[in-house]
């Protein structure tokens, strides 16, 4: 939507003001993702934990091994129509793998407050 010619500034834009929206809440987000099998509640299935683990640590290295690198080609190359493809499909398995964390996120929490919960063995 800014064209070629104005898409450098548009970048650089972007990465100066991502910090606050993205990368504050993001990264501390799927930090905890990773570690949910270690610091996960009692009641929380081992199994449901390992989930959450494998999807914070697929986000974390779709981010470090797939995103940023398009970013960094972006900056470098500029609009390429295929580097834009491939962060749109980095950002959408990310999007789903996070969704999907929060599901099952959510309903441990829903379900861990119930009384015939089992406590269970880390």
């Amino acid at each position: 939507m800014v064209g070629t010619e104005g898409f450098a500034a548009y970048h650089q834009h972007y990465n100066e003001d991502i910090l606050w929206p993205v990368l504050i809440p993001g990264f501390p987000t799927v930090f905890a993702c990773a570690l949910f099998l270690w610091i996960r509640p009692v009641r929380v299935p081992r199994p449901a934990g390992a989930a959450v683990t494998a999807i914070g640590i697929s986000s974390l290295l779709l981010t470090l091994l797939w995103a940023i690198p398009m970013h960094d080609r972006l900056d470098r190359d500029g609009p390429v129509a295929a580097t834009i493809d491939s962060l749109l499909q980095a950002n959408l398995l990310r999007s789903v793998l996070l969704t999907v964390c929060t599901i099952l996120l959510g309903s441990m929490v829903l379900g861990t407050d119930r009384p015939d919960a089992r406590v269970m063995d880390r």
